[in-house]
């Protein structure tokens, strides 16, 4: 399955609609990212059905200018009839962003994604036809986090 978006040609980084989440909802692709972040006020989250990760309530996330800390929800998110289940996101509130998530190209592991800057489109090619994917992560023995997309 193969996906196509276009992005804002006045931003210096590929920011994807997302509509599917909420009317205007937008999207940051972020290739040095390795965990999806909300940045809208949590309340948003929390009205789109999002719940909070029983497991794992808080954690800190570095980057941004620095290390923040936040609570960690899990909602299923839609990209044109691609469904990850239960993606866990981290809220990290960022007022003065121009989007509201961070969709790290760590979810997109396995598939093909294609940012091309020339003609402001990002492709996402699954390299199948399968519709739902889950977002795994795990510690290795040297401390280091792997994130993939099963």
């Amino acid at each position: 399955m193969k996906l196509v978006y276009g992005f804002d040609n006045t931003l210096s980084r590929p920011i994807i609609e997302l509509d599917s989440v909420f009317p205007g909802c937008r999207a940051l692709i972020d290739t040095g990212a390795l965990f999806p972040v909300w940045a809208a006020p949590e309340t948003m989250l929390l009205k789109l059905g999002a719940t909070r990760d029983a497991k794992m309530p808080e954690s800190s996330i570095g980057g941004f200018g620095g290390d923040s800390i936040g609570n960690i929800y899990r909602m299923t998110l839609e990209m044109k009839g691609i469904y990850f289940i239960e993606m866990p996101f981290i809220a990290v509130e960022m007022p003065k962003s121009k989007f509201h998530i961070v969709l790290p190209a760590t979810l997109f592991f396995g598939m093909n994604l294609n940012i091309d800057f020339a003609t402001h489109t990002i492709t996402i090619d699954t390299n199948s036809n399968q519709v739902s994917y889950n977002m795994h992560h795990r510690r290795n023995d040297d401390g280091s986090l792997t994130i993939f997309t099963q």
